[in-house]
């Protein structure tokens, strides 16, 4: 059996972000001393249900506080993120843990509709891009000759990513879902 932390930094005073984060931050080294197989850490916004909020940023910061520990988000909210922006700033997290990153992946939650608000879509048209996105998010780590990519939702086109993940071909994706 496996054991890992899950970073849910519950924090509904404002005035204590800071300390709220820091302290998190502490855990996360514990956690790695004590042993624990995985972290993992959540993405919402706007309520202090995660103190952190952005799990890229808080996970490039446990990234350089730990050596081994495998680092997993649970979930990032696909739903309120560009596929390539989120492709790069994975890759380039995926080099700094040296390839102990796990990426788990979810349209976003289904109970907190001003999340969506907040960053100007909606839950319905989260749930609709998600597949495109995952699809997109994969092509741009692989392509090797450059990417042209044409969709329902979105129409890039570049030369590669960078950096490459460190993983080949990329790392895991997890999917969370609560609808088929």
């Amino acid at each position: 059996m496996k054991f890992g932390h899950f970073m849910w930094a519950i924090n509904l005073d404002s005035t204590r972000d800071a300390e709220a984060i820091d302290e998190t931050l502490d855990q996360a080294v514990l956690a790695e001393k004590l042993g624990y197989d995985s972290l993992w850490f959540a993405e919402h916004h706007f309520t202090g249900e995660v103190a952190y909020a952005d799990p890229l940023v808080f996970g490039a910061a446990v990234a350089m506080r730990t050596e081994n520990i495998p680092l997993g988000f649970a979930v990032i909210e696909a739903g309120l993120h560009h596929p390539i922006r989120l492709a790069v700033q994975l890759a380039l997290l995926d080099n700094l843990s040296k390839g102990r990153l796990m990426v788990g992946l979810a349209r976003g939650s289904t109970y907190s509709a001003f999340e969506f608000r907040g960053f100007g879509t909606s839950a319905v048209e989260a749930m609709e891009r998600t597949e495109e996105f995952e699809d997109l998010l994969v092509k741009a780590w692989t392509a090797e000759n450059g990417l042209e990519y044409k969709g329902n939702y979105w129409d890039v086109a570049f030369p590669e990513i960078r950096p490459r993940p460190f993983q080949k071909p990329h790392p895991p994706i997890w999917r969370a879902c609560v609808t088929p």
